[in-house]
């Protein structure tokens, strides 16, 4: 299974039409979405996204991104690949940092 994480569905679908092989992809907007996810499926692969739009943020949450995300992955220490999709070179090397730091095998696949 993969986790798709991006708050624009503009982005999912294009990750659909780039990989139509891929089978059981579960979208998630926002990171209450994403960590809820996380919980219930056992994924192979997570694609992530860094910036979210307010409009797709959790309310409780101060920043709108999915560096959450991330940490919930290192929390939970993912044994999957995590994608870094960002278009934010910076926002991509935060969460590159993080991931490697833990030994999560990630990569960039380039921006969605």
């Amino acid at each position: 299974m993969i986790l798709f994480v991006d708050d624009m569905v503009n982005r999912y679908k294009n990750f659909l039409k780039a990989f139509p092989d891929k089978e059981g992809v579960v979208h998630a907007s926002n990171p209450e979405a994403a960590c809820n996810a996380l919980l219930r499926f056992d994924f192979e692969e997570v694609w992530l996204d860094h910036d979210a739009g307010e409009e797709f943020w959790a309310p409780n949450l101060p920043v709108p991104t999915f560096y959450l995300v991330a940490m919930f992955l290192v929390a939970m220490k993912f044994k999957g690949k995590v994608y870094v999709h960002t278009g934010n070179p910076v926002g991509s090397d935060r969460l590159m940092d993080l991931l490697e730091e833990h030994n999560i095998q990630c990569q960039r696949p380039g921006a969605m």
